[in-house]
């Protein structure tokens, strides 16, 4: 519940990044309504759709097993988070449309099944030996996962993650996915 549950999430936003602006055609004959906008809507409903599973799915393990979060807030903080590194990722990926749309859409799918293995969900850092911890750190989905397990199981073994080192991510996949709508714009039909 705690690992594959952010990984929806991760793959909800960057798979349905691509047709943001085909599916949202419509929206587009309000003078007010810009890609970006419809853009921040669907992360927000994805968000919000992907917290109320967890929260359910938390709830019902928690009458069956009496296992609780620790601190359910930051079990939240970490899919926010998740959401907004993926959004800017999905800011990328739909300004990439505008140059291949099939291409995009084709890599896209498989490539966030395949780094489902080295996102963090499946493993904890302090199960590794320290090489391959070192290599692993530079994932910035570790982070989250070793955060959203530590809301969820408390101190109870060592955790390794870097909210600043996380915090600078969110910050550079926004800047460049926005970046990268405004250069795609020209090439955008709507």
């Amino acid at each position: 519940i705690i690992s594959y549950t952010p990984h929806y999430l991760l793959r909800a936003i960057l798979t349905r990044a691509p047709n943001a602006l085909e599916a949202n055609l419509p929206l587009f004959f309000h003078a007010r309504v810009r890609l970006h906008d419809v853009l921040v809507a669907r992360t927000l409903l994805e968000t919000a759709a992907v917290l109320i599973a967890m929260i359910a799915f938390l709830a019902g393990l928690g009458i069956l097993t009496g296992v609780w979060p620790e601190d359910p807030v930051m079990v939240a903080m970490g899919l926010v988070m998740t959401a907004v590194l993926m959004h800017g990722l999905g800011l990328a990926v739909c300004a990439a449309t505008a140059f291949g749309h099939a291409t995009v859409e084709r890599v896209i799918h498989p490539a966030t099944y395949l780094m489902l293995p080295l996102s963090g969900a499946f493993f904890m850092l302090w199960w590794m030996p320290e090489g391959v911890r070192q290599v692993l750190w530079w994932i910035p989905t570790v982070h989250i996962y070793e955060f959203i397990r530590e809301a969820y199981f408390g101190p109870v073994v060592p955790y390794h993650y870097d909210l600043g080192y996380l915090a600078i991510w969110m910050l550079v996949a926004n800047v460049l996915g926005l970046l990268a709508l405004r250069v795609a714009r020209p090439h955008m039909e709507a």
